[in-house]
């Protein structure tokens, strides 16, 4: 090969290697800001977190997405968040349609809209057992099922009883039914039936979620290992602002 040829090559490889490295830089430059945007979003509802949100942007590269204004994707994740009280836990946020000039990006100013944003989370089940404000109640979650544990008190006797639990969106409205309470090893005495019923009664009831950012709906729940888990989304969305 001719030693021209040869440089040429080498001058190609080196130019390559420079544009996909400031093709990074660039990104990560931009997923910092859009992650400072969500940190703001979240300020803005109230919304704590034990850390800044990570932001990564989809796609490669990510000049020929800049250059168009339009990119693929943008996906956020954050961790140790509480929202009135109530905790929600590992959110990911993954934004699509999503336009924005370099500008926007580089300065933090300027217009960033998403066509689309769906955000899944989890609160745990000792959050759901708070809202229930029944003393010593915890939650647990069995085959797929949420359980129930609660101190009962009844003839001057303490007993320790379990009951089912199902959840269910209605109208963007998370509702718990509590049925079929039972004490654990049983020797409830006679006349207790009623009065858990009564108690079931009481803890069935809906649940009032965290605020979610970017004013995001409820779509679906989960009944998950660690808690409910949410799935949500909102259409149009403005994550400058």
């Amino acid at each position: 090969m001719p030693k021209a040829a040869k440089i040429a090559i080498i001058v190609l490889v080196v130019l390559g290697v420079v544009v996909v490295a400031a093709d990074r830089v660039l990104a990560v430059v931009a997923e910092n800001v859009l992650a400072d945007k969500v940190a703001e979003q979240l300020k803005s509802r109230e919304i704590t977190s034990t850390g800044k949100p990570d932001a990564t942007i989809e796609g490669f590269p990510f000049l020929t997405q800049a250059a168009g204004g339009e990119f693929q994707a943008v996906q956020v994740h954050a961790a140790g968040l509480k929202s009135q009280g109530v905790a929600l836990t590992d959110l990911t946020v993954r934004a699509t349609g999503v336009k924005a000039d370099v500008q926007a990006l580089a300065s933090g100013k300027g217009e960033v809209t998403a066509a689309k944003v769906t955000g899944t989370g989890t609160v745990p089940y000792s959050s759901i057992a708070g809202l229930l404000q029944q003393a010593d109640l915890t939650i647990t979650a069995e085959n797929g099922q949420i359980k129930l544990r609660t101190p009962f008190r009844v003839a001057g006797q303490t007993f320790r009883v379990v009951a089912t639990g199902t959840v269910a969106l209605d109208n963007g409205r998370v509702r718990l039914t509590v049925t079929d309470f039972q004490a654990d090893g049983g020797g409830l005495p006679p006349g207790a039936q009623p009065l858990l019923r009564a108690l079931a009664t009481r803890l069935s009831q809906d649940i009032a979620l965290p605020t979610l950012p970017y004013d995001l709906k409820l779509e679906r729940i989960e009944t998950g290992n660690d808690g409910l888990t949410v799935h949500a989304s909102a259409l149009n969305v403005p994550l400058s602002g």
